[in-house]
């Protein structure tokens, strides 16, 4: 599909000041007028209200989103999607990350609904954008220059359900297999981007799995809640923990088991949810990791509920002078609203409770844009309980 300009899209005062102060995403009620022939997913001019140009963009048309910027100023190309692609691999490469990294972090990259992640020589895409959608195998062409040597979409996630974008994946380029092994400090992770979660794996809690195991002595009792394919308790076990796992899906079952083999290490896994799980005994050490329980702002009130109860719950069996991660990937919570739940479930539980080494936040591939404050959706508490 074409990088070039179909049409003209007019925006009204709010949408200009969006747009003059940085913002990539432009409401559908913000936008006065269409000018010659827009479909969804096209390339646009954007101009105010007087006829200036403020930009050129995707017109969307999808949930409440008009307009998704990509220029301010500037005209859009392949060749500007391939830069900005450049630009991000070059500062992941400065991070020292390893085999596997977030290569793309949508507006934080200046690609607004666009995330790639890679895994050894595996490239991952999912797109929120229709402009992307269309253009996806320029995107994956892109890769494969890179240094891909397969590309595959992953674009059946929730996001795209709630603003009915279609839902598939599938290869899009290069050839081999979805699946590969991984090293992170020294742990490895068998990863499949088809059929894992999201992307494949949690990149972004990398460097909360290993500041973990500062925390962990031998002979300690961890308990991994939501541990999808093991990510903190494999890094507990290896440093000599009794771990016990708990997740609810078959996979996360095949792969820590899998998992636990690749590292010589034992995991006891509990297939259940831990919402029905009742928990026994004292731990040392214990994880909480939950998907977002905050799925939309309209189901925040609710969230925060799930969010305390299980604060609570993980308090009464963590022993005395053990530690707790807790964390929450909902962008409808803030870090201070899961602090406040936090300490309401160290007063609910009779535990005082110490905050340690600040906010923990997402690894530094997954950047911050501070006008895009979603992009920075993770956060979490060590906690020490007496």
């Amino acid at each position: 599909m074409s990088w070039h300009p179909t049409g003209e899209v007019i925006v009204d005062k709010r949408g200009t000041s969006l747009i003059l102060s940085g913002r990539f995403n432009i409401g559908l009620n913000m936008i006065k007028k269409l000018i010659g022939p827009v479909s969804r997913g096209d390339v646009v001019i954007v101009k105010d209200e007087n006829g200036e140009f403020l930009g050129e963009g995707f017109y969307e048309e999808i949930g409440s989103v008009g307009v998704r910027m990509l220029t301010f100023k500037d005209r859009i190309s392949l060749d500007l999607i391939d830069e900005r692609m450049k630009n991000a691999l070059d500062m992941r490469k400065r991070m020292k990350l390893g085999n596997y990294f977030r290569l793309v972090h949508s507006e934080s990259d200046l690609l607004p609904g666009l995330i790639i992640d890679f895994y050894n020589d595996i490239a991952s895409i999912t797109s929120t954008s229709v402009g992307f959608d269309a253009r996806i195998k320029d995107i994956a062409n892109i890769l494969i220059k890179l240094g891909a040597r397969a590309v595959f979409a992953r674009n059946d996630s929730r996001t795209r359900r709630q603003i009915d974008l279609p839902l598939w994946k599938g290869k899009i380029a290069g050839e081999g297999p979805s699946d590969t092994i991984i090293d992170e400090e020294g742990v490895l992770f068998h990863v499949d981007v088809l059929k894992g979660q999201k992307t494949g794996f949690f990149i972004d809690q990398r460097i909360n799995r290993i500041s973990l195991r500062r925390y962990i002595s031998k002979g300690d009792n961890v308990l991994d809640l939501f541990s999808y394919t093991g990510g903190f308790g494999l890094h507990a076990a290896v440093e000599g923990a009794n771990v016990t796992a708990v997740d609810e899906s078959d996979y996360a079952e095949e792969e820590i088991v899998r998992n636990a083999e690749l590292n010589k290490v034992k995991i006891n896994f509990i297939k259940r949810n831990v919402k029905e799980l009742k928990i026994e005994g004292e731990y040392d050490v214990v994880i909480a990791d939950p998907p977002a329980l905050i799925p939309s702002i309209d189901r925040k009130d609710a969230g925060k509920k799930a969010y305390l109860t299980l604060n609570t719950k993980i308090m009464n069996i963590v022993r005395k002078g053990g530690f707790i991660f807790t964390f929450s990937c909902s962008q409808f919570l803030s870090q201070e609203e899961l602090k406040g739940i936090v300490i309401k479930a160290g007063d609910k539980s009779g535990r005082n409770i110490k905050l340690l080494n600040g906010v923990l936040g997402q690894s530094p591939d997954h950047p911050v844009d501070p006008k895009h404050p979603w992009t920075g959706y993770l956060k979490g508490f060590i906690v020490n309980c007496t």
